[in-house]
């Protein structure tokens, strides 16, 4: 495949410095690797902070993949909501995302290429949680491809 299956990592910062952590070799200690489901999703094209949508105390992240599908779609682009937390994550996956761990956000339709970028965060319902968007490159609002969010 022309594009791989991708992935982000998280790395926790210490107050003795990070210096130099080689991705490929990312201990426990350091943080943990989200990698995509398939072949040609591009998870990782885009990562922001979410804030803490869940209101435990620790910040979560949205990491996309926008040209993600399920059987049957082309392109429908999904999002995912990583919750942060103190436990170890070496094995976690996103194939395998429970609630409790986060969720999965799914593009409307066919070649909308979900999660193209997270561009804000805040609380916009006044809840005291925080919120966050998820655009779509190619979202038909009023007119074709026009873009959503």
């Amino acid at each position: 495949a022309y594009f791989g299956t991708g992935a982000a990592y998280v790395i926790y910062g210490k107050s003795s410095g990070i210096g130099t952590i080689a991705a490929g070799s990312l201990t426990d200690a350091d943080g943990y690797r989200i990698t995509g489901i398939a072949s040609g999703d591009q998870f990782g094209f885009s990562v922001a902070s979410a804030g803490d949508i869940n209101d435990d105390g620790f910040d979560d992240v949205i990491v996309s993949a926008p040209y993600g599908e399920d059987s049957g779609e082309n392109n429908i682009g999904h999002s995912y909501v990583i919750f942060g937390q103190a436990a170890d994550r070496s094995g976690f996956s996103i194939d395998t995302l429970a609630a409790s761990d986060g969720c999965r956000i799914k593009g409307e339709a066919d070649r909308n290429f979900a999660g193209w970028s997270h561009p804000i965060k805040g609380d916009f319902n006044g809840d005291g949680i925080d919120d966050f968007v998820v655009s779509e490159r190619n979202g038909d609002g009023t007119a074709i491809n026009s873009g959503t969010a």
